[in-house]
C-alpha cells in the first residue's frame, strides 16, 4: 500500500477537504432551497461567495497589516 501512497494526490484531496470545511463554517452546511436545482444553485452560490471573500482578504488595498 506505501507503494502506491501517492502524495500528490493525497495532499489535492486533504486540500480540497479544508475548502469544504471553510465553507460549512462560514456559510452552513445545510441548504434551504427546496428542490434540487434550487439546492445546485445554493451551493454554487456558496462556492462564489467564499471565492469572493479569498479574493478580497488576498488584496492588498483591503489588508491590514
Amino acid at each position: 500500500m506505501a507503494k502506491r501512497f501517492d502524495k500528490t494526490v493525497y495532499r489535492k484531496m486533504n486540500l480540497i477537504e479544508t475548502v469544504f470545511s471553510v465553507v460549512k463554517r462560514k456559510f452552513g452546511g445545510f441548504v434551504r432551497g427546496f428542490g434540487f436545482r434550487n439546492q445546485v444553485k445554493e451551493i454554487k452560490l456558496k462556492c462564489i461567495a467564499y471565492s469572493l471573500d479569498r479574493f478580497l482578504k488576498n488584496q492588498s488595498i483591503l489588508r491590514v497589516d
